[in-house]
């Protein structure tokens, strides 16, 4: 059983099957959980999920059911979501320093989270990430790209594979409390 990270645009593209990594995002996730792999977060990446519903409810989560889709999501799955605590806060401000604007501070967050935690694997959607090789991941790095075009993965497994779309739908059903959410 290994451990893969996935990033908050990873969990757009689950949530949302009329996103462009809906598909890939889907396959990323039954490849995790066919290895019996642990998936998991940094907690800065619900924040960027919830930011949404946030905005819409003048800063009270008043979007309910979209904050229930996300937090529900992460129950659902599930999906650990991983505090940030000094020495992940520590490694994110030790990759910025290196990669300055190329890695924003929430993309910080999840991989100095993969480092830590010595991740397996590590997936997002953001074409403009360093390198598994710079950002020093011991593990895959997987970019997943849009309907239709080729994604970069690094690390053991060959570059360059296209993932399909699979027509599966990813809902949330019997949506649980999150232990973070308010009643």
């Amino acid at each position: 059983m290994g451990l893969t990270v996935i990033d908050a645009g990873v969990m757009i593209g689950l949530l949302d099957v009329r996103d462009g990594n809906h598909g890939a995002a889907l396959e990323a996730l039954i490849s995790a959980a066919t290895s019996g792999d642990v998936v998991a977060t940094s907690a800065s990446a619900v924040a960027e999920l919830l930011v949404v519903p946030a905005r819409k409810g003048g800063g009270r989560l008043h979007d309910q059911m979209l904050a229930d889709a996300v937090l529900g999501f992460c129950c659902e799955y599930p999906v650990e979501i991983v505090a940030v605590g000094v020495e992940i806060a520590t490694q994110a401000a030790r990759l910025r320093a290196t990669h300055g604007p190329g890695l924003r501070l929430p993309d910080a967050l999840v991989v100095a989270t993969a480092l830590v935690r010595e991740a397996d694997a590590l997936v997002t959607t953001d074409r403009r990430w360093p390198t598994a090789e710079h950002l020093g991941l011991a593990g895959r790095l997987l970019v997943l790209e849009t309907e239709g075009r080729v994604g970069r993965l690094e690390g053991s497994v060959t570059q360059g594979s296209t993932v399909h779309r699979t027509g599966a739908y990813v809902g949330v059903t019997g949506v649980k409390r999150h232990p973070l959410q308010s009643a």
